[in-house]
């Protein structure tokens, strides 16, 4: 029994990176031997056996060889054992770049030259059976967003086999759920529009979401500098520290502001409960704010009351982010009205209750209170 690290791990710590999670691979070694040496099985039910540690809890993965057996990314046949070399795992992975293992001694393990292509800033797939998954798309768009800033590019070849996947149809066996996942998690990475514009230049956003596919080729062609609207905002949001849901918003909220459909295209994406939200909440911002007459103190107030700006700064600071983004040029009309909230923020309920006031006598002496802070924000 030989005992590797793998994958990110081993990948991270070469380029300098933190190493957040350590992957494990044996070989040489059969269930029931992992078994008697106190490991335990992580799931009964895998198509791949995966022990748990008897001390850390950590995962040890059996070393396996994969063969197509159908359709789709689960279209494997999977066979683990210890008959099955490292190399043939390593050779199932899909770039060179998590294809390195390192043994206890820290030598590395690298017939691919995946160290190569660390060096050199290239995403490259190890073999051709990189085809047979379609996961895999999302999964390099994943990596160029995680390690554009790092300088790694798709290599042309792993270009043209992204190309004739797109082609063949075999995105259509990627559910909405997946695809979701790996989209919310590329957009909290370092430079997610990498995520974006890869699925967008080699097609597959055409098939996985055309929506917001049809939005950035339409802005793309018209656009002054070397980005989309959409794909600008998505940099200055990031810029500006916005979280997930945020960065999300921002970049779908060209797709649609009718709240009918982003219900709807919530539901067909699958998205995340907290994502949808954040749409929802920026697409009424955005409405509001490119018909509010800032001069207007009634109007201003309005346009808090509608967005729920007092129900938690949190909320509103969100929606400042998010309009700044949006519309850089701006930046002082979006200033004005966060000074205006953040007085109007102040006025304080209980202050009305201890004189007396009860029910909508509160509710009107909060509102002109309200109204009184921005008038004062004003002169």
């Amino acid at each position: 029994m030989k005992i590797y690290k793998v994958g990110g791990a081993v990948r991270d710590r070469l380029l300098g990176l933190p190493v957040k999670d350590t992957d494990w691979l044996v070989t040489g070694a059969s269930e029931q031997q992992m078994l008697a040496a106190g490991f335990k099985r992580a799931d009964a039910d895998a198509d791949f056996p995966v022990f748990l540690h008897p001390d850390s809890g950590e995962e040890y993965a059996l070393a396996r060889r994969e063969a197509k057996a159908g359709s789709g990314y689960r279209g494997f046949r999977v066979e683990a054992g210890p008959d099955v070399t490292l190399e043939e795992d390593l050779k199932r992975r899909d770039l060179t770049i998590n294809a390195i293992a390192e043994a206890d001694d820290g030598t590395l393990i690298d017939p691919f030259d995946g160290q190569r292509d660390l060096r050199e800033g290239w995403l490259r797939h190890v073999t051709p059976a990189f085809v047979e998954d379609p996961l895999r798309v999302l999964r390099i768009a994943r990596f160029a967003a995680r390690l554009g800033e790092h300088g790694f590019r798709i290599a042309h070849p792993t270009w043209r086999l992204i190309k004739s996947m797109v082609a063949s149809g075999e995105l259509k066996a990627l559910t909405p759920e997946r695809v979701w996942r790996e989209t919310r998690r590329a957009m909290a990475d370092g430079q997610p529009w990498r995520y974006i514009e890869t699925l967008h230049r080699s097609g597959a956003l055409r098939q996985l979401m055309p929506e917001l596919d049809a939005v950035l080729a339409n802005d793309a062609a018209h656009a002054d500098g070397p980005d989309s609207a959409p794909i600008a905002a998505l940099k200055r949001i990031v810029k500006a520290g916005g979280s997930v849901p945020l960065r999300i918003a921002v970049l779908l909220v060209a797709v649609s502001r009718d709240p009918s459909e982003i219900a709807r295209l919530c539901r067909h994406w699958r998205m995340d409960k907290a994502s949808c939200e954040a749409w929802r909440l920026l697409a009424g911002a955005v409405a509001g704010f490119e018909e509010l007459d800032s001069a207007d103190a009634q109007a201003v107030l309005k346009f808090f009351d509608r967005l729920g700006g007092f129900r938690g700064n949190q909320r509103m600071d969100a929606v400042f982010a998010g309009l700044a983004a949006l519309y850089p040029e701006r930046k002082a009309d979006i200033q004005g009205l966060q000074c205006r909230h953040a007085l109007a923020a102040t006025v304080n309920g209980a202050e009305f209750a201890a004189v007396g006031l009860r029910g909508d006598a509160i509710a009107t002496a909060i509102r002109e209170a309200r109204l009184r802070a921005i008038q004062r924000a004003d002169a």
